[in-house]
């Protein structure tokens, strides 16, 4: 079973770089970069639009799309809605103002806990094969809605980026162990 990740950062550098190599492949001596660039600029503006249309569930950004083209992560889903992965680059990626306020309220709604941020919500209850081993772990057990602190860091860079710096820190406060030595043996 395939599944094709949304992975923002890096389909916006590649649509850059191939407006860019189509560029000095056609010419080889073109070494203006108003005039290269302009071409991987046209290129992002593409991916942009892309990502907004298939990417954007409303609210939030899908995960990614099966290999029947249905939807991982979205409302569509009965479990699993919302994952933490695309959230953060997409807001870092300026797709949209109003978009990165909807997605920064969703992060917060839907992913938010005392401890942290999860990496899906809802988590699952029961085996998806579509999704393999993610659900067949007990909900907040590793990728099933645990806490991972490195994800959580994208959301806090993203969250900052967006001028909102004080749910950045509320994030950065409820993972860092400075401030969570009151409930650390959880």
């Amino acid at each position: 079973m395939a599944v094709c990740k949304i992975n923002i950062d890096s389909d916006i550098r590649l649509a850059m770089t191939a407006g860019i190599r189509r560029v000095f492949v056609d010419n080889p001596s073109a070494f203006d970069p108003r005039e290269y660039l302009k071409v991987g600029r046209e290129e992002v503006k593409k991916m942009y639009d892309a990502i907004l249309k298939d990417g954007w569930d409303g609210d939030w950004f899908v995960r990614a799309y099966d290999a029947y083209s249905h939807k991982v992560g979205s409302k569509e889903c009965e479990e699993g809605q919302i994952f933490i992965e695309p959230q953060g680059f997409a807001i870092m990626s300026d797709l949209d103002p109003e978009v990165t306020k909807k997605t920064l309220a969703s992060i917060d709604e839907r992913l938010n806990t005392e401890h942290g941020l999860v990496l899906n919500n809802p988590a699952f209850t029961k085996y998806y094969i579509q999704y393999g081993e993610i659900s067949t772990y007990p909900g907040g057990y590793k990728e099933n809605a645990g806490i991972f602190t490195h994800n959580n860091a994208w959301i806090i860079c993203a969250a900052a980026y967006a001028g909102e710096g004080d749910q950045a820190f509320k994030y950065y406060s409820e993972i860092a162990p400075a401030f969570t030595e009151e409930h650390s043996e959880l």
